[in-house]
């Protein structure tokens, strides 16, 4: 804005006091322009720093599932033009059938610290629960089970991951059973050597059952392994062989002709085949 002062003019235009007062406000609003100026130009100035920054962000490195009581990993890219502000992760676990409210469990927090009157661009990966930045940032681990979200903000900007979950540390038995050896023929009284295998996830106690069937549905032989023993019903990965020697019938044959069912048990999983056994 510029000053612009008024006054009545009382003398003739050869007056020379007149040429004095013109040239003295002449001068006086040439300065004041130039004060406002200089003044306007550091007060945008000023408002060009305080405007908010832009920020950009996003999640990385996120499963789709973590078991209960393991780190959940994961990177916030951050990216930011100017300052110095907080940047913040905070851990939603959604709505369940059995609860409506979306609730926060965790918050990890990290303050980065900034030379008094500056204000620079920062870029990077923050590793979140594992970079031990000043702030709140320990690990992330839920034993909760369920579904949950990440939501990443710093400044006015706020991102959410796709949702993930949380499932139990004990995964469900899968027993995954197949025949070894078992041939499609056999003649009359020729030695049956074949054996069942035993794979998945499970318990290591216990053994096989084979049960030979005949076409009329009754079951003949059970092949099992006799006597009595202990085992600790330990859960893990499996990976076991039985062969009929392991199952106290090494030397085991069919003396009639016709179509058999060969099922072998190990707990509730079953594996079947269908064979048939030709006179001589």
């Amino acid at each position: 804005m510029v000053f612009k002062p008024s006054f009545r003019r009382q003398y003739s235009i050869s007056d020379k006091n007149l040429k004095t007062k013109y040239a003295v406000t002449v001068t006086l609003v040439v300065s004041t322009s130039v004060i406002i100026a200089i003044f306007g130009k550091y007060y945008i100035g000023q408002a060009d720093e305080l405007t908010s920054p832009k920020v950009e962000l996003s999640i990385h490195g996120l499963n789709q599932t973590y078991q209960a009581g393991n780190i959940v990993d994961f990177y916030v890219h951050v990216k930011e033009d100017k300052g110095c502000d907080s940047t913040k992760a905070e851990v939603l676990k959604l709505p369940s059938l059995n609860d409506n409210i979306t609730t926060v469990v965790q918050t990890n927090q990290v303050d980065r610290s900034c030379p008094a009157g500056t204000a620079g661009a920062v870029e990077g990966d923050w590793h979140v629960g594992q970079d031990g930045i000043i702030g709140i940032d320990k690990p992330i681990i839920l034993n909760d089970t369920g579904l949950y979200q990440i939501r990443a903000s710093m400044a006015d900007t706020i991102v959410n991951s796709t949702p993930f979950s949380i499932v139990s540390t004990a995964p469900a038995n899968r027993y995954n059973l197949s025949f070894d050896g078992l041939k499609d023929h056999y003649r009359v009284g020729e030695k049956m050597d074949f054996a069942l295998k035993i794979g998945g996830y499970g318990s290591s106690c216990g053994t096989p059952n084979i049960d030979i069937i005949d076409k009329s549905g009754a079951t003949l032989y059970t092949l099992y392994k006799h006597g009595s023993f202990s085992c600790t019903g330990a859960r893990g990965p499996l990976n076991q062989t039985w062969s009929l020697s392991d199952l106290d019938a090494e030397n085991f044959t069919l003396s009639q002709a016709g179509h058999y069912k060969i099922v072998g048990s190990y707990h509730d999983a079953e594996v079947t085949k269908t064979i048939q056994v030709k006179s001589q």
